[in-house]
């Protein structure tokens, strides 16, 4: 299926906790870096071909990389309406704009827990630059990668002192 981030919806998120994943994300997508761990540019918009904004309102977060940096739109509903699907994916193939999705994923953890079940086909080391970012950014020294990510692969779960990773500086150089 190539590298794709699943959560799907398991229960409703209130408004109120929404609004504590949506400042969050805000705070960390207002600050995000040029440049990916990796040295690619990281630009969202709305979708890969359409150069509108990227949405974070009461209802959702939506967003895409730009052009060739994109690939599968991500959409994070508050809410999953009566027959739409609640088995929620974005595939990114591993493209600058997965950093951003896997913050996103990481703060609805942390402030909707329970509500997404929170899986990838990536492994833990495949987040750490997007928890690190948080973790400095957002000032939370005890925020964690999703539970399923942990498990997938024990020994980069095992680290919790960030000084055994090196830590996110904003404008520091990507480790």
């Amino acid at each position: 299926m190539g590298y794709t981030h699943y959560f799907p919806n398991k229960k409703r998120v209130t408004r109120e906790v929404w609004a504590e994943v949506t400042n969050a994300f805000t705070k960390a997508f207002n600050s995000f870096p040029k440049t990916t761990p990796s040295g690619e540019s990281l630009v969202l918009q709305y979708e890969y071909d359409e150069n509108s904004p990227v949405i974070i309102d009461r209802e959702m977060i939506r967003f895409n990389g730009a052009g060739d940096d994109g690939h599968e739109t991500f959409l994070l509903p508050r809410v999953v309406k009566k027959g739409e699907p609640r088995f929620l994916f974005c595939k990114t193939a591993r493209k600058p704009y997965d950093f951003a999705v896997c913050s996103a994923l990481i703060l609805a953890d942390r402030f909707a827990p329970g509500s997404y079940e929170i899986s990838s086909d990536g492994e833990a080391e495949d987040w750490m630059p997007a928890l690190e970012y948080l973790r400095s950014t957002l000032e939370m020294p005890d925020l964690q990668l999703p539970i399923a990510v942990q498990t997938q692969n024990p020994d980069d779960a095992a680290i919790d002192d960030p000084s055994e990773r090196g830590v996110f500086e904003p404008g520091a150089v990507w480790f």
